[in-house]
């Protein structure tokens, strides 16, 4: 019995001396949900305040509020490195990089740049805000006020990714996504194998047989179609 009581004992201590892990799940194959990545011990969450849907060529948008939070007794979020919210190379736009006055709030809101002036890195992809103080375990910023602009091409639904060591490592992603749809004027359909229509990963923009925006094609799912026969895209 004593034996078994040390065993025991030993395996709570390890499991109070364990680091934490924080994972998060991004996407699939369609069998289950893709395993993305982890970090240890240093817990981040990034996320905006909802999901974000834009159509090709809009104009400028404004964001949806972003909370970036540091759960750590470590301090992570530091004055050397600051705190880069970046939007993901398979992401057709970037920030508004002339807008450079954001709103802040938050309990580490002194923590950050007093003038509540942003900058922003690699071609407007990377947001950059400024850190005065050091963060310390719970303390948290909400980024408001900026915008994204040049929505170039659709995208399918992409995360922010948050970054603390300026060094390019992705630590968190974003809760929620961003997803740009093509124009009613744009093409919808685009390649394909030749079987039929090519395969479109979000939900329709534009007409067919007269209906604008139709949620389902001939009771078919529109994100399901590959070929359909009578049906007129314009």
């Amino acid at each position: 019995m004593k034996k078994y009581f040390l065993f025991f004992l030993v395996v709570y201590i390890l499991g109070l001396a364990a680091p934490a892990y924080a994972l998060y799940y991004s996407g699939g194959d369609g069998i289950g949900f893709g395993f993305q990545e982890y970090t240890n011990g240093n817990l981040f969450t990034l996320s905006s305040a909802s999901d974000q849907t834009f159509v090709f060529n809009d104009g400028i948008t404004a964001i949806s509020a972003i909370t970036v939070t540091q759960d750590s007794a470590a301090n992570v979020i530091t004055t050397a490195s600051d705190i880069r919210i970046t939007i993901p190379s398979g992401m057709n736009m970037i920030w508004n990089t002339a807008d450079t006055d954001a709103l802040f709030s938050g309990t580490a809101l002194a923590k950050v740049a007093a003038d509540y002036k942003v900058t922003y890195e690699d071609d407007g992809k990377t947001l950059v805000v400024n850190v005065i103080t050091d963060f310390v375990n719970g303390d948290s910023i909400t980024v408001s006020g900026l915008s994204f602009q040049t929505f170039t091409a659709a995208s399918q639904a992409l995360t922010l990714g948050l970054e603390v060591d300026n060094a390019g490592t992705i630590i968190a992603r974003d809760y929620n996504v961003k997803v740009i749809l093509l124009s009613e004027l744009s093409g919808i359909f685009a390649g394909g194998d030749g079987s039929g229509f090519g395969y479109y990963p979000g939900p329709w923009r534009g007409k067919v047989n007269g209906i604008a925006n139709p949620a389902k094609i001939n009771g078919i799912s529109v994100w399901k179609i590959r070929s359909i026969s009578g049906v007129t895209t314009y």
